[in-house]
Order: C-alpha cells, then structure tokens, then sequence
C-alpha cells in the first residue's frame, strides 16, 4: 500500500496483498461511505463508460479497484479530479476472470 499511497491511491478496507481482482468502476462521495456510478457498456463488452458530468461538482470522485477476500473484499480507490466529464473503463479477461483493468478520464 505504500506504493500506492504514493501515487495517489487510498485504501479505505484494506486487506491482504496478492487477493485476486473482482470489480472496478466509478464512485462518487466519500471514500469511506460512498455510491457507486453505473456504467454504459462499451462495445464488444471491452469495458464500461461512467458519466459524471450530471453529479454534483463537489462530490468526491473516485476510480476503484475491488479484491475478492475469504471474509469479505477490499477496495482500494483513486481520487479523480473534479473537472472532468466521464471515464472509461476497459477491462481483460482470461476464462471468464477478471484479470486487469485500465481506467482513462476526461
């Protein structure tokens, strides 16, 4: 986590390192109580797109990482700027796993 936290990350529910990878997506509140966005499917199932131009500009908004855990899960998050408009989301498969994530935003 030190390495991340450098580079800007949080993890509000820690867990252990090497949990395999089940969820990322679009947040928005703060990082201990907040809802997630519902992103629009991008073609070929490659990922999702999450608007936030419509969310009030003063919430927080996050991009998260969700590990699967024997008691439960951990997130870790990525504060995003409040400027932009939406992200996108494109995620990798290997039999029928989620394997990595990739998150660009405008």
């Amino acid at each position: 986590m030190r390495t991340l936290a450098e580079r800007g990350w949080t993890a509000p529910f820690p867990g252990t390192p090497h949990a395999p990878l089940v969820q990322v997506g679009v947040s928005v509140g703060p990082a201990e109580r907040n809802g997630e966005l519902i992103g629009a499917p991008l073609r070929g199932g490659a990922g999702y797109r999450f608007e936030y131009d419509v969310v009030r500009e003063d919430l927080e908004k996050w991009a998260f990482c969700e590990y699967s855990m024997p008691l439960g899960y951990v997130r870790i998050m990525y504060r995003i700027s409040t400027g932009g408009r939406a992200c996108e989301m494109r995620l990798k498969e290997r039999r029928g796993r989620l394997i990595a994530a990739s998150i660009w935003c405008d």
